[in-house]
């Protein structure tokens, strides 16, 4: 949850997704998400969809979740 907060606030701010998620990174206390941050930062600057991102990690991210960002 505290995931999607910061980053949706750091997108309504105007940061690009990238940015936002690389702000989430170095805001991050937590190594293993840090690691995930830094993941999907990769699979974004590779020009994958960020539900394709999320769905690599299913244990963090449901397929609900993943569903809702795909279909927006």
């Amino acid at each position: 949850m505290f995931f999607t907060e910061q980053l949706a606030l750091l997108l309504e701010t105007g940061a690009n997704l990238y940015n936002a998620l690389q702000t989430l990174k170095q805001q991050c206390a937590n190594p293993a998400m840090g690691d995930v941050i830094g993941a999907l930062m990769t699979d974004i600057s590779e020009g994958r969809p960020f539900s394709v991102a999320l769905a690599k990690h299913p244990k963090l991210f449901s397929s609900n979740y993943v569903n809702l960002i795909a279909a927006s």
